[in-house]
């Protein structure tokens, strides 16, 4: 089986036509930002035109903390459903570069066709300061102008929902993706609080998901390899070609960098241009 991958990008056309190529026949889902108009949009269409795998996606405004990040993401999830090829459906952003080849990629997913993979964490956590995160989700919250703008006024969460939370990218199997869908299409209230919580990308699916039926087939590692050198920073490290020799490892061998993982599949975050030598690097030495 294949995977069906969905990729959210804002920039580089070239960017995606490359991460495509390299995963075709994997599926590739994108959405592309809202905020670039329509001659930006086309420039995407144009670059991957040639691809047989990839499709695009009904667009939203997906800024930095928004709840457009997650309904972008389930755009992708409705269009990756339309298909039966797949077992695993994975989020990638247009950053992302793959440690490994397609062929690869489907040997490990059909290994572990029962596991999905959503690195997360109960709150209140260490992880998030001092209150543990808890204010994420107490109080409501929306981005303006790249800032954290909130109500200081405790709203009551959903009463049979434990709130989790943990990194963006997720890889669900095809029957906790399902449960996925069926829980944004259905639990309406759950939806409307946490469009209104702080940073909803780090917080709803892996509450969805984790509060779902398919919770004791998740694994906690995170199948991406961002590092953090700076931990306050409000990005990861770019990636260059002195780290290929790690991320192939990464690949290899699993790492604990991003988040414990058997196996890192993929590597964030790179730039396309200025390190392009260490794109040639993956892609002569992947497994």
């Amino acid at each position: 089986m294949t995977c069906a991958f969905i990729v959210l990008t804002h920039m580089g056309p070239e960017n995606l036509a490359r991460l495509s190529s390299r995963l075709d026949p994997h599926e590739v889902h994108v959405h592309v930002d809202s905020k670039l108009g329509k001659s930006e949009f086309d420039a995407f269409v144009s670059k991957t035109a040639r691809l047989p795998n990839v499709s695009f996606v009904a667009r939203h405004r997906s800024a930095w903390a928004s709840w457009g990040l997650v309904a972008a993401a389930m755009e992708g999830l409705k269009a990756a459903m339309k298909s039966s090829a797949w077992s695993h459906v994975m989020l990638l952003s247009g950053q992302d570069y793959p440690l490994m080849s397609a062929e690869e990629m489907r040997l490990f997913f059909d290994a572990h066709r029962e596991l999905s993979f959503v690195a997360h964490w109960r709150l209140p956590t260490s992880l998030w300061g001092k209150d543990g995160g808890m204010r994420r989700v107490r109080y409501w919250h929306q981005p303006m102008l790249g800032k954290r703008v909130f109500i200081p006024i405790p709203r009551r969460h959903p009463a049979d929902i434990a709130p989790v939370g943990g990194p963006m990218y997720w890889c669900l199997n095809r029957e906790a993706a399902t449960a996925l869908l069926e829980f944004f299409e259905t639990r309406q209230e759950v939806v409307n609080f946490y469009r209104h919580v702080w940073i909803p990308d780090e917080l709803f699916v892996p509450t969805a998901v984790m509060n779902g039926p398919c919770s004791q087939q998740v694994a906690g590692e995170a199948l991406t390899y961002i590092r953090w050198s700076n931990p306050g920073s409000a990005h990861p490290d770019m990636l260059t070609l002195e780290d290929g020799p790690k991320l192939l490892a990464a690949a290899a061998h699993g790492s604990g960098v991003g988040g414990h993982a058997r196996r890192k599949l993929f590597a964030r975050k790179i730039n396309y241009v200025r390190d392009r030598a260490l794109l040639d690097f993956l892609d002569q030495a992947a497994i």
